[in-house]
């Protein structure tokens, strides 16, 4: 089972969960400890049953958010924090259906999605959300100055890489990349500086790493890394600075750890972690200021790397683990100079960590849940000086705490359910001074809540 596959599965385990407890009693943001309270913006699913709300951005004083209110199927909603304020957008697929939204992305001064498979725009209002005409869509959106780069597609050219400026004729192919109605698949587009960088089959090469800038003439395979018909598949692409970083497989090293400036000379291997066949790639790449810090194995040292993008500055820092049997990988999130995530080093089980990409200075933040138990933080969010984040006691259940990188500094300091039932708080996204989220006080469902730290 892959890590999106466990994710999705422990989460949906919580869900069931939270659906099947009895009430906890209480709600209303009860604490035993000061500090801000919670509240429930709107109970959307009337009584028990749960809406669900899935976040998307922010934009013209609302937060754009995904719920299903029993009545219409998973919709479009939107939010001002206030009860009056969080209203349903559209009812795309008329009736209770879903229309499977999802990709919700800001350009400019419009919101962007996919629903029913194709691509849609909205100024917030219901007259105002309206289809653009084109292919069927199958990926996130990808901006780029003023415009959205996605897989698209129809029969003529097959799954191919598409534009849009908006607008019906502005929404056109990129480039036939496998001609025909054969299909390219691509994936994992990333944006670097004005050019996008996707993953791509030919029909010739495999699958390899190409990149566009809009123009046909200019959507180009950037290295065959496998030669011939065999398949790099590079994957995880993400951007330091200038310089993409992604795993491959050149077809004689397994899959490792390499780098691109965009052009053919510059796309090389990184360094052979774990030399021979066996397989050495990254994982979890995040970016901490220039240095690009990730989880990996040479086969001797597996944990906490770093790397500047040459193979000495590829070095090992601690031997901890990020890979929940659960939860797949957990959330991370830089503040400051600081890379906080969830860490297991073999003794206290998932914990809270920090990092400023030395071996000293990647340690443990807290023990939460004392010993071998785990707390398991996820969702963890930065506002302001703080960070934070859910986790999961024997006392509390799963409620919110927060941090400033010292022990005595992580804290808990809101229970939405009241006892040790709490399983639900999760999905933070910031709007404003505040952090919206879904949680289930035992007596509404998953609905939306708000707090003001």
């Amino acid at each position: 089972m892959n890590v999106g596959n466990r994710r999705r599965e422990r989460w949906g385990l919580l869900l069931i969960a939270a659906l099947l407890a009895p009430a906890c009693g209480g709600g209303g943001g009860a604490s035993s400890n000061p500090g801000p309270r919670a509240r429930q913006v709107k109970d959307i699913n009337v009584g028990a049953a749960s809406s669900v709300p899935g976040f998307g951005p922010s934009l013209g004083g609302f937060t754009f958010f995904v719920a299903d209110d029993g009545i219409h199927g998973r919709e479009l909603w939107k939010t001002d924090g206030s009860d009056a304020g969080t209203v349903l957008v559209k009812d795309i697929n008329p009736g209770p259906g879903p229309s499977f939204l999802g990709g919700l992305t800001v350009l400019g001064t419009t919101l962007y999605f996919v629903a029913d498979n194709g691509l849609w725009k909205s100024d917030g209002t219901d007259a105002g959300t309206v289809p653009i005409p084109g292919p069927l869509v199958f990926s996130s959106l990808t901006v780029v100055g003023t415009t959205l780069f996605f897989e698209g597609a129809e029969a003529t050219y097959g799954r191919e890489v598409w534009k849009s400026d908006g607008t019906a004729a502005g929404t056109t192919i990129v480039k036939d990349i496998c001609p025909g109605s054969g299909n390219s698949w691509p994936s994992g587009l990333t944006a670097m500086g004005n050019t996008v960088y996707f993953v791509a089959d030919d029909g010739a090469s495999g699958f390899e790493l190409w990149k566009t800038d809009g123009s046909d003439a200019g959507t180009v395979q950037v290295k065959d890394i496998n030669p011939g018909p065999g398949s790099s598949s590079p994957d995880r692409l993400t951007v330091v600075g200038t310089t993409l970083y992604f795993n491959a497989d050149d077809g004689t090293s397994g899959i490792e750890f390499w780098k691109s400036d965009g052009s053919p000379a510059g796309t090389v291997l990184v360094t052979d972690l774990n030399p021979g066949p066996a397989n050495g790639g990254a994982y979890a790449l995040t970016a901490l200021g220039s240095t690009l810090l990730f989880f990996g194995s040479d086969g001797v040292n597996s944990g906490l790397w770093k790397t500047d993008g040459t193979g000495p500055g590829t070095v090992f820092i601690k031997t901890v683990s990020m890979v929940d049997p659960l939860i797949g990988f957990g959330t991370m999130a830089v503040l400051g100079t600081t890379l906080y995530f969830t860490g297991n080093d073999g003794t206290t089980g998932y914990e809270l960590w920090k990092t400023d990409g030395t071996p000293a200075g990647t340690v443990l933040v807290k023990d939460i849940e004392p010993g071998i138990s785990e707390s398991r933080p996820y969702s963890l969010t930065v506002l302001g000086s703080s960070l934070y984040f859910t986790a999961e006691t024997a006392a509390t259940g799963r409620e919110i705490w927060k941090s400033d990188g010292s022990d005595a500094g992580t804290v808990f300091i809101l229970e939405i359910c009241p006892g040790a039932a709490g399983l639900n708080p999760g999905g933070f996204t910031l709007a404003g001074n505040m952090i919206l989220l879904s949680a289930d006080d035992g007596l509404t469902g998953l609905e939306l809540w708000a707090f003001t730290p």
